[in-house]
């Protein structure tokens, strides 16, 4: 003998039914018998009944069984962007760090929440357009990651409207430290990018910022001689130097010449330029994410020093994480916010994304479509899009605005099985119409889907099966003000005597010039050579450190 699932929905609602409709026979019944009292009697306390116990005893068997699944067919745009707006909600009453990473509300407005261990051992995408939700979205995920004991670094090349105030507001309430970095030209002095660094990472600062590196190509001969110059006012400008500190004992190094390191001399003067670097106090980046809090560090995506200046700032602080002792690593997490990361990623920054990983930090990076993958200036678009795509196991993905950016994401949902219909219909009056389904695949999320998300709704990738979850927009504070720090001494520099130009005589030809500029290079390249070999006359090797 077999028992019906009671917990099958299409049982409980036939079950409910054939309830109402015996009661409404019941009650024909007594209409028209109305002289039998028995029958008059069973729809009078069938009626009493069924309201009053049966029909909360079926409304909760209802409310308990399984939702009928739905037959999954081929996709609408039509019907995809009939949806209306989800309605808000607070995202405060959801966090609950023992569950998880509260990640939003799905269609049933049940919170979705990702394990902390999957959350922290993995990298984050986030993308979408202005005003989709990737904002919104960051700051969730960044708050919870502070008042679950972690460190949060910002980077925010756009300088967006809210989040600084949405950060800064939540530090306030819930007790945590907040620093706010604006790297913007005409802000005052606030931080030393190189204070605390050894030798051989300012040598890494200078040669990655300034893209010094070798690139096999022609111009290699001459990135040699600006990396040379480099080292030496590396060595001369000691320890914990500015940026005008640099420029000024440039002007006394032997390898900078007219000729020579031209390029390094003038990008580092166009540094010297952004005043919020300016300064041999603030505060020491080594101890400031030694605790939990905020770290706010704002930019620009225009002013070309500001950019420099960012992916500066940013091979700092991964060269401090990879210097963490073990101990403060295993306690303290960092979660690395990198908005609109195009403007400030380099190769060493690429490269940390499957190095850091083991040093308990994990990137959160946000861009706007797929194609922001290949306009990082300076970097192979190949190497960008494998390292972003494959390291980052998690990707909240909101409404695209291109088709590639659709077709991606719809890929990245998996397979599903669709049916279809198919209608013959007869000519003759007396032949019934015919239907079959046939089995096809389909994304489980299409690019209809992506298309036609909703305000602050977006996919959910790499925790269970790709879902639809909702952002919350958190309370807005005060704009957070700056801490400015003293200004360096001011550094006056040498002007280098120019030689005096000799006449010669006007009839002398070009065929008898050129010969007597061979002794001159031959003598400047023996010069050279013999620097190079290290003599004990070499300002480079008595300035070592």
């Amino acid at each position: 003998m077999t028992f019906p699932n009671f917990k099958d929905r299409r049982f409980c609602n036939k079950t409910i039914m054939t309830i109402v409709l015996l009661h409404f026979i019941s009650l024909m019944m007594a209409a028209r018998f109305y002289d039998q009292l028995w029958l008059n009697q069973i729809a009078l306390y069938g009626t009493v009944s069924l309201y009053f116990l049966v029909m909360p005893i079926l409304w909760l068997w209802h409310r308990v069984t399984k939702r009928l699944p739905a037959v999954d067919t081929l996709s609408d745009i039509r019907k995809s962007f009939d949806e209306t707006e989800w309605p808000p909600y607070d995202p405060y009453r959801y966090f609950a760090l023992d569950k998880g990473l509260f990640t939003g509300l799905n269609e049933r407005r049940k919170p979705n929440y990702a394990p902390w261990e999957e959350f922290n051992t993995t990298h984050t995408q986030i993308v979408g357009t202005t005003g989709a939700g990737k904002g919104v979205m960051s700051n969730m995920l960044l708050i919870q990651c502070a008042l679950n004991g972690q460190r949060v670094i910002i980077f925010d090349p756009k300088n967006d409207k809210y989040a600084s105030r949405v950060i800064a507001r939540a530090a306030k309430d819930h007790g945590l430290s907040f620093h706010l970095i604006d790297l913007r030209p005409d802000t005052p002095p606030q931080v030393n990018p190189f204070r605390s660094a050894t030798y051989s990472e300012m040598k890494e600062l200078l040669i990655t910022i300034f893209d010094l590196g070798r690139k096999g190509d022609i111009a290699d001969f001459y990135r040699i001689l600006d990396r040379r110059a480099a080292r030496d006012v590396i060595r001369r400008a000691g320890s914990n130097p500015t940026i005008k500190r640099m420029l000024k004992v440039a002007d006394d190094s032997p390898y900078i010449t007219d000729e020579d390191a031209q390029a390094f001399l003038e990008q580092l003067t166009e540094m010297t330029e952004l005043d919020a670097i300016d300064t041999d106090e603030g505060p020491d980046l080594a101890e400031l994410i030694s605790t939990p809090g905020f770290l706010y560090i704002i930019g620009s995506i225009r002013s070309e020093e500001s950019i420099q200046c960012q992916k500066l700032l940013l091979l700092r602080i991964l060269q401090i994480i990879e210097k963490r002792p073990e101990e403060l690593a295993d306690r303290l997490p960092i979660a690395l916010m990198l908005d609109e990361f195009k403007y400030i990623l380099s190769p060493p920054a690429l490269q940390a994304l499957g190095t850091v990983r083991d040093k308990n930090c994990h990137l959160l990076l946000a861009h706007q479509s797929v194609g922001d993958l290949e306009e990082c200036k300076g970097l192979d678009p190949a190497a960008v899009r494998g390292a972003v795509l494959e390291n980052t196991g998690i990707k909240f993905i909101y409404r695209a605005k291109t088709a590639d950016t659709a077709e991606w994401a719809s890929k990245l949902s998996g397979k599903i099985i669709a049916k279809t219909r198919r209608t013959d219909i007869q000519q003759s009056a007396f032949d019934a119409a015919t239907a079959q389904y046939t089995e096809v695949e389909r994304a489980l999320l299409t690019e209809n889907d992506i298309l036609a998300l909703p305000k602050l709704v977006g996919m959910l990738f790499g925790v269970g099966l790709a879902k639809r979850c909702q952002a919350a927009r958190m309370p807005l504070g005060e704009r957070p003000k700056l801490v400015p720090s003293p200004r360096a001494p001011e550094i006056v520099r040498k002007e280098k005597a120019k030689p005096k130009a000799k006449a010669e005589p006007q009839n002398q030809t070009a065929a008898d010039a050129k010969p007597s500029a061979q002794p001159a290079t031959q003598a400047a390249a023996s010069s050279s050579s013999q620097s190079d070999a290290g003599h004990s006359d070499d300002p480079a090797q008595k300035n070592l450190t």
